[in-house]
């Protein structure tokens, strides 16, 4: 987790060459809907601090799971390089010592076209 900690607030202290960087807190919750008895469904709540270019992002911050605090981050991008094309991307993941279990990261990619 100090790895994810000391990476993170590096990427952030990056963004300050950014032209018009943005600063923000956010609080995110992921429902997890494993299977409709509700045995295996598990809830994770995030805290970040971000930071917000023209182009990229970057998060870091708390995470709880089952009553286990832990580390989360993403860092991700959007951009439109013409009017009608969108394209956003992110990579995001948490990590918690001495826990095994269903944790991890995941990749997400977005192509998006406005009918406008």
């Amino acid at each position: 987790m100090i790895r994810n900690i000391i990476l993170g607030t590096a990427l952030m202290a990056s963004t300050a060459a950014m032209a018009e960087v943005r600063y923000y807190s956010e609080y995110k919750n992921d429902f997890v809907l494993r299977d409709f008895d509700y045995q295996d469904n598990t809830m994770r709540n995030n805290l970040r601090f971000g930071a917000q270019g023209e182009i990229f992002y970057v998060e870091l911050g708390p995470t709880e799971w089952d009553d286990t605090i832990g580390a989360s981050y993403e860092v991700g991008y959007k951009w439109r390089p013409v009017e009608n094309w969108e394209f956003k991307g992110k990579a995001e993941g948490y990590q918690f010592d001495n826990f095994e279990g269903n944790v991890g990261s995941k990749l997400e990619t977005e192509v998006r076209y406005y009918f406008n």
